[in-house]
């Protein structure tokens, strides 16, 4: 032990009497200062605007280039490692390659392994001064900035340690190959570029699909960044670091003494042996070990996502894929594409262990064929499919016809498209992927189909036959885009444990739906339907009654069996671009009966409103069996107001506060029976859903209806993935805000570079005098 320590000791002072160690450690502190002091600038100007942030640890530390355009500190100098380190590591056996010193060892009482773990030890250490370097940037940070999540920094600077001494291995074993350093340097960069990329080939392969996989660095050290700590991660770092130490030891021991090449080979194969084994046993996903770092749980799914894995302890989770050759999808799930698929459940799998994937490719007849059909005009469906197969050297005997697939599955009622099947104990559920550019969805439409395994789905029946506003209808005032579509809109019901169907109202209703929705019926209802609607309602059944004063007889006599009434008036609102029979209403949180939680906080606190198109007032008898409360409201502030008056159609003053859409609740048979009523049928129309963005920030469609459909759903679907909120992170810049920036990019990029420079070039010039 004692001659390791020593031969570290030689390999620092060595080290540090070049100008190159001074010089990695200068260009590092200006690379961070400079990413440092840019996204400090940004706050200093948000915090002239009064903004208090969030997520500063984040975005100061953490967030990729990926997914930002200035990239974090961390996530910063991660992507440079690769060119500093070869230098650091180009002579560290080619220098006693050039000048025989390994001959001298031979006859020394200093083992070879002694040698190669003294000069990696002297590595660890430079490694902990980069280390250094970037704690004095959370200091700094930790000094103006409030509740940093140091946890969460820690997480990254261990998968900068990890990741930079992996380097050091493999550049420790390259330098042993040549005695020239420049060549060794070259060839590390590209070894490291191989590592980075080898995820990337042989995906098509079995078993070298595997290896390929698990050799791969890209995204490891990014997940330590990120807060995650991996068990998978910290053996692969460990393993890799082994790996190439014992490679190089073993290296230099044959070129001391011949050795047969079969034996060489069994030597090799010990170190390579353990790294297979640990690859193996770390990659079983019962022994894999997390921990979060973050504050908030960033890298795991949220708590409501957890119970429902839980909850499924009674047999595996299969998740089957089936792939349509001619879906526009097709080529984001080709097999080699499966690894980085696995990686997507990742999360899931860490709850519910016995995860079981697997892929089933067929051809059938999908609805954007025009594509195809354009390209091959007279080619039938099996031609087609073949060509597309034969594009992505794909063998085709793996492909199920039409007749095969609907034997196994019928995918008709989902147009044939790519999708997953979920199933767990004897029950079915799909989740759907999209047609866009983002086609794997989100935790919310995945854990909702997950939860449809364990509880009943909401089934919504949609009535027809009164000219009501259609769920298949492509019309602007229609109510496509969250009742009928599937694989184009991730935000859809459909998507989010609902079924959905369209229903007369002449048949009986409670049976078999949960939730009934109405929507501005334009011709009478007769006496056997209202009947049903009753009996609906009487029977406890939820529902969402949308009216239009327009049609005022027709609504009023479904309102009556409610005990509400819409005033004779329609509402309008003064604006300057806007048709003034479009209003502003805002959600009522006076009751705080709806939750809040599918739409951010600030836009509630903004009051951004849920915009409404010739809308009426409600009214309702305080003494109802029922609990109402109104949801939406219109607030009145004056006749004379532009910005926001109530104005009724024949021109006599509103009251101060309008409800538009109000809450009923009463018990029923051990739940809770729930109602929504509004006096406007376009809220959540193409039409008003799209009027965001149009000089309106209106939030129609950014959470709205899903909370709405949650409360209806007794809260089961969507399903709630809510997290706490971001910690905010003020940030002590002062009355001289402007200063302090200037400061810290001074003390970041200028005094602390200078001063590594000058002690470096003190040492340097007191050892040449020497």
């Amino acid at each position: 032990m004692r001659n390791i320590f020593d031969i570290a000791k030689l390999q620092i002072s060595n080290l540090f009497f070049s100008p190159i160690a001074w010089l990695i450690l200068v260009a590092i502190f200006i690379q961070c200062g400079i990413a440092y002091a840019r996204i400090i600038e940004g706050y200093e100007a948000s915090y002239r605007l009064n903004f208090t942030p969030s997520g500063v640890t984040n975005m100061l530390f953490a967030i990729s280039e990926k997914r930002h355009q200035y990239p974090g500190i961390l996530s910063d100098i991660m992507g440079s490692l690769f060119l500093y380190v070869p230098l650091l590591t180009m002579g560290l056996i080619s220098n006693e390659l050039s000048s025989g010193t390994l001959k001298l060892i031979g006859s020394s009482p200093v083992t070879t392994a002694q040698l190669i773990l003294g000069k990696f030890l002297a590595m660890v250490f430079y490694t902990l001064l980069i280390i250094g370097c970037l704690g004095l940037f959370v200091l700094t940070a930790g000094l103006i900035i409030d509740q940093l999540e140091y946890g969460w920094i820690l997480s990254g600077l261990v998968g900068i340690f990890l990741l930079t001494l992996t380097y050091m291995s493999i550049g420790l074993f390259i330098s042993s190959f040549t005695v020239y350093q420049v060549v060794s340097a070259l060839i590390t960069i590209v070894v490291l570029g191989v590592f980075s990329y080898i995820g990337n080939f042989f995906q098509a392969v079995p078993v070298l699909n595997d290896v390929a996989f698990w050799l791969s660095m890209t995204g490891r050290a990014e997940e330590f960044i990120a807060g995650l700590y991996k068990s998978q991660n910290v053996a692969y770092f460990l393993v890799l670091t082994f790996l190439f130490i014992s490679f190089t030891i073993f290296r230099l021991e044959f070129r001391k003494r011949t050795v047969v090449p079969l034996k060489q080979a069994v030597i090799y194969s010990i170190p390579i042996l353990v790294t297979v084994l640990t690859a193996h046993f770390t990659s079983l996903p019962k022994l894999a070990r997390y921990y979060d770092a973050t504050m908030n749980d960033e890298n795991t799914v949220a708590k409501s996502g957890r119970e429902v894995l839980e909850k499924m302890d009674q047999g595996p989770l299969k998740i089957t894929t089936f792939v349509n050759i001619l879906d526009d999808t097709f080529t984001r799930l080709l097999p080699h594409s499966h690894n980085a698929d696995y990686r997507r459940f990742e999360r899931y799998r860490r709850f519910k262990p016995d995860m079981e994937m697997k892929y089933v490719y067929f051809y059938d007849s999908v609805a954007f064929l025009s594509k195809l059909s354009g390209q091959y005009p007279d080619a039938s469906l099996e031609e087609m499919a073949k060509n597309v197969a034969s594009s992505q050297n794909m063998d085709f005997d793996r492909v199920l016809s039409p007749d095969e697939i609907r034997k196994l599955i019928d995918l008709s009622d989902e147009d044939n498209e790519s999708i997953r099947l979920f199933e767990y104990n004897g029950k079915r559920s799909f989740s759907r992927l999209f047609n866009s550019v983002y086609i794997w969805g989100e935790d919310g439409d995945k854990f909702a189909a997950l939860k449809r395994l364990i509880i009943p789905s909401q089934t919504i029946g949609f009535s027809v036959g009164h000219g009501e506003r259609s769920m298949k209808r492509m019309d602007m005032q229609d109510y496509r885009k969250y009742f009928g579509l599937k694989h184009q809109r991730k935000s859809a019901l459909s998507n989010h444990g609902f079924d959905i169907r369209e229903t007369e109202l002449n048949e009986t209703l409670a049976d078999n739906i949960d939730i009934l929705v109405i929507a501005d019926p334009k011709t009478p209802l007769s006496t056997e339907e209202l009947g049903h609607v009753k009996n609906f309602i009487d029977q406890g059944g939820n529902l969402l009654l949308a009216v239009e004063p327009e049609n005022k007889a027709t609504g009023d006599a479904i309102l009556s069996l409610l005990n509400i009434r819409t005033r004779p008036q329609s509402l309008l609102q003064k604006h300057e671009f806007l048709n003034h029979a479009v209003i502003f209403t805002n959600f009522d949180r006076t009751t705080k009966l709806l939750p809040s939680f599918f739409i951010q906080d600030r836009y509630i606190e903004e009051k951004r409103p849920v915009t409404m198109y010739k809308a009426a007032a409600l009214d309702y008898d305080e003494d109802s069996e029922f609990v109402i409360s109104p949801l939406l409201v219109f607030p009145y502030s004056g006749k004379d107001s532009l910005e926001n008056a109530l104005v009724l159609e024949d021109g006599r003053e509103g009251n101060s506060q309008v409800a538009t859409a109000l809450t009923l609740k009463r018990p029923h048979n051990n739940r809770e029976q729930r109602i929504i009523v509004s006096g406007d049928a376009d809220f959540i129309s193409a039409t008003e859903l799209e009027r965001y963005g149009n000089g309106v920030n209106s939030i129609n469609g950014r959470g709205s209806v899903e909370m709405m459909f949650h409360w209806l759903s007794n809260d089961h679907f969507p399903v709630n993935l809510q997290r706490p909120e971001r910690v905010k992170n003020p940030i002590a810049f002062g009355p001289e805000n402007r200063r302090l920036v200037s400061q810290l990019r001074v003390l970041l990029i200028g005094i602390f570079p200078g001063l590594i420079l000058a002690l470096g070039t003190g040492i340097l010039v007191i050892r040449n005098r020497r």
